[in-house]
Order: structure tokens, then C-alpha cells, then sequence
């Protein structure tokens, strides 16, 4: 007889007599979550790893059919599906499954928003594992870490030209990576406001490779017509600082082309001239 047709005449034993001794003979298996590691992170997705202890305390082996998952992050819906992966767990004995998912970040960017500093989301799983006969439910709760955004910020404004026919302007943009891992900007486009006037909009294609818990510096020639100065001119001249809005996309690498990040920053940012 084999391990199958042992485990349905034990199931039938119970199902019909119910006494102590089947049900001291057939007990459920447990699926415990043991350690989430994550494998790799970047800020376009994350390889997350949930090991899974699996025991059977029965004394026939018991192989696993499936494992079904739901992964809730933020209290929200993420993913979902099931695992395939092969495994016997001998008789009184405990084996490891290892479940793999990745998160796609360009999914929750929103949510990644919403959190600004914190680099920990909250996350739920849970699901089914299908062990011989048996259906085991699963459910556990805990924290992920998850990336930090690129922060955008204008550090510095200096107008290398100025006279009748406009105004050249020179923009030191600070793009800071709090990450614990290296960070690579393909470009980003931008939409330059000063003192409340919207005066230019542009891209950068220039790439920017940026260490972990680094930050670079890209340059940015702005080049302004007369018409588009009007009060400006005066405030180019005298003012020592300037309010300044900028707002736009970065676009980074991803697994499968580029992912776009939106950001935007506001401040007052001193002004010096040539």
C-alpha cells in the first residue's frame, strides 16, 4: 500500500469511528514561518525569501502538493499564487520550504510615497499548504524593509550671464540616495519655477551613479529670453536668494526597461553671479 492509499484508509478510519486512537495516529501538520530574508534589493524590486518550517507529527511521510500564498502590503492586496516546489516531510520529522517573491516596487509607488522617511512597510501573509490529505491554513504579519526615494533638491543658483537678450543660469541639483544599496539615474526631465513663475521646463540624459547613503550633483544651464525674465531681472541682480520649485520624473533601470519616479522640491536656495 502506498503512502497515498495509507493516508485516505487512515482519513476513512477517522471519518468513521473518530475514536482517540485514529486521531492520535492522524494529526494535522504545522507550516510555520520561520525568517524572511531578502535576497536582493533595488529600487526598481526586492527578492524576498519566507522559509517555512513544515511538521509532520504523524508516523507516515506526507509530501507537499502545493502551497497557495497573499501578500498584503499596507493592508492592501499585492500579490498572489502558489508554489509549486516539491517536498516530503518524513514521519515525526520537521523540512524547510523556501517560498520566493519578488516586489515589483513600480507597483507601490504610492505607498512608497506615503511612507516619506520610514524604510519598513508593513506586510500579511498567508495561504494554504496542501500537504498529502491534509489543508493547512498559514497566516503571519511583520515588517519589510523597503527603499527610500531619490531625493531631489536644488542646491545652489548662480546666474553666469546676464543682458538684453536673457539670462544663463547655472542649477547644482543634488540627487541623495538613502539606500543601503548603490543607485543608477538614467536621466530625469524637470519643471523650473522661480519666485512663483514657472520659466522652464527640460531633461537631463546625463546618467548618475550614486553609492549607498551617497548623493550626487548634476548641473543644470538654464537659458532664460528677456521676455520670459520681466520682474526676475531686478531679483537676478540684487536678491541674495531665490525661491525655488522644481518638479519632474528621474527614470531608473528596471528589470524590464526603465521606471520612472516622480519628485518634486521647493526651498530657498542662495544665488551668487560671475
Amino acid at each position: 500500500m502506498n503512502g497515498w492509499m495509507r493516508w485516505a484508509a487512515a482519513a476513512g478510519l477517522l471519518a468513521l469511528g473518530g475514536c482517540a486512537a485514529v486521531q492520535e495516529y492522524v494529526q494535522d501538520p504545522q507550516v510555520e514561518l520561520r525568517d524572511v530574508r531578502v535576497v536582493s534589493m533595488s529600487l526598481a524590486q526586492a527578492q524576498v525569501a519566507f522559509d517555512f518550517d513544515v511538521h509532520n507529527p504523524n508516523r507516515l511521510g506526507v509530501s507537499l502538493r502545493t502551497l497557495s500564498y497573499q501578500l498584503e502590503l499596507q493592508d492592501r492586496p499585492f500579490i498572489s499564487g502558489s508554489h509549486d516546489q516539491r517536498l516530503h516531510v518524513g514521519a515525526n520529522d520537521t523540512s524547510r520550504l523556501t517560498l520566493p517573491i519578488t516586489l515589483n516596487y513600480a507597483e507601490m509607488l504610492d505607498s512608497l510615497r506615503a511612507l516619506g522617511r520610514e524604510d519598513r512597510v508593513s506586510y500579511r501573509l498567508s495561504g494554504e499548504a496542501q500537504l498529502g490529505p491534509f489543508k493547512v491554513p498559514y497566516s503571519q504579519s511583520g515588517t519589510l524593509p523597503v527603499p527610500r526615494l531619490p531625493e531631489v533638491s536644488v542646491r545652489s543658483l548662480q546666474v553666469e550671464a546676464l543682458g538684453l537678450a536673457g539670462a544663463q543660469l547655472a542649477l547644482g541639483v543634488q540627487v541623495k540616495n538613502a539606500n543601503q544599496f548603490p543607485l543608477r539615474l538614467n536621466g530625469f526631465n524637470y519643471d523650473l519655477q522661480l519666485a512663483g513663475a514657472s520659466l522652464a521646463r527640460g531633461e537631463s540624459s546625463q546618467p548618475l551613479d550614486i553609492a549607498q547613503n551617497e548623493a550626487g550633483m548634476v548641473q543644470l544651464r538654464v537659458w532664460l529670453d528677456y521676455s520670459q525674465l520681466g520682474e526676475l531681472t531686478q531679483l537676478l541682480r540684487q536678491a541674495r536668494a531665490l525661491p525655488v520649485a522644481v518638479a519632474g520624473n528621474v527614470r531608473i533601470p528596471g528589470p524590464t526597461g526603465e521606471v520612472v519616479v516622480p519628485y518634486s522640491w521647493n526651498g530657498e536656495v542662495p544665488l551668487t553671479r560671475r
